[in-house]
């Protein structure tokens, strides 16, 4: 998870952020993956799927836990981060 989060850390130009306990992932990354691509900021896995949707990199439900019973934290899964990580690529490159 470490790894991905620098990725998107590098491709954004901001600080790395480390991946806190338990795998939690940087609420500040995400919101600077949507600033930079132009998509309204909201949970992780809503900012990371409308980043996806807009780049046209397909968004799964193996991205993300958003199906799993009520009352689990949402978290994008690793998965999830690799597909950001190739949405954010994108629309970089469309910039």
């Amino acid at each position: 998870m470490q790894a991905q989060v620098d990725r998107l850390c590098r491709q954004l130009a901001i600080p790395m952020v480390k991946v806190g306990a338990l795998s939690t992932l940087p609420p500040e990354v995400f919101a600077a993956a949507a600033k930079a691509c132009g998509v309204k900021a909201g949970t992780i896995p809503e900012t990371a799927a409308a980043i996806a949707v807009k780049s046209g990199v397909r968004w799964t439900s193996a991205c993300d836990n958003r199906a799993t019973p009520k009352g689990a934290a949402t978290e994008v899964t690793r998965e999830g981060l690799i597909v950001l990580n190739r949405a954010v690529g994108v629309m970089l490159a469309r910039a």
